[in-house]
């Protein structure tokens, strides 16, 4: 096998059905292992620490939904941390009234 000039060799335990689904994978849409695991690899150091995390939880399924959900989930926390205090105060004053108001007219009827 020939090696890319700074490539490194990667070992790894895998669980089989995990690799045993990956294998058929790759040979199902033409696609070469390493540079499989290369792009994965890439993908899994541009998320944050906070999602990485999430994935290391034995429980959970890893989905590309759930990888988008919890994105999201991360960039709405990123953006509500650089609102101030004074204006997260207002929206939620803000949507505790419309929630009364709805309340209301859901009573009314």
């Amino acid at each position: 096998m020939v090696y890319k000039k700074g490539a490194k060799n990667f070992y790894a335990e895998v669980d089989s059905k995990i690799n045993n689904a990956f294998v058929q994978q790759c040979k199902k849409r033409g696609q070469l292992k390493n540079d499989t695991i290369n792009a994965a690899m890439k993908v899994w150091l541009s998320l944050p620490q906070e999602i990485q995390s999430k994935f290391m939880q034995p429980n959970i399924q890893p989905s590309f939904q759930n990888l988008l959900d919890n994105i999201e989930e991360h960039q709405i926390m990123e953006e509500l941390r650089k609102i101030p205090l004074r204006t997260k105060a207002e929206i939620l004053q803000k949507a505790r009234k419309k929630t009364k108001s709805k309340q209301k007219k859901i009573g009314a009827r």
